[in-house]
């Protein structure tokens, strides 16, 4: 998820360097905002994830919850349908 938010990063740059109009302003503003939430959405999910590994671990030996790398990939794209949603 993260090297999708770095090329769409670099095509929001190569819009934001095109010929200004109405429709290259609206994509290059969108284009930007999704493609910051494509890289720090999984970098919160995996934060969020070793600090409660860290917390739980410390109670007791089993697991927590919404640890595998699936889910991981669940909640990383629910935060970005969350920002795309607010668009």
């Amino acid at each position: 998820m993260n090297v999708c938010g770095w090329w769409q990063y670099a095509l929001a740059f190569m819009r934001a360097v095109a010929e200004p109009t109405t429709v290259e302003c609206y994509a290059s503003q969108i284009g930007f905002n999704v493609s910051v939430t494509f890289t720090y959405a999984p970098l919160l999910a995996r934060t969020v994830r070793i600090y409660r590994i860290f917390t739980v671990g410390r109670r007791t030996k089993n697991p927590p919850s919404l640890t595998s790398p699936l889910a991981q990939i669940l909640i990383a794209s629910a935060l970005i349908l969350l920002q795309v949603g607010l668009f």
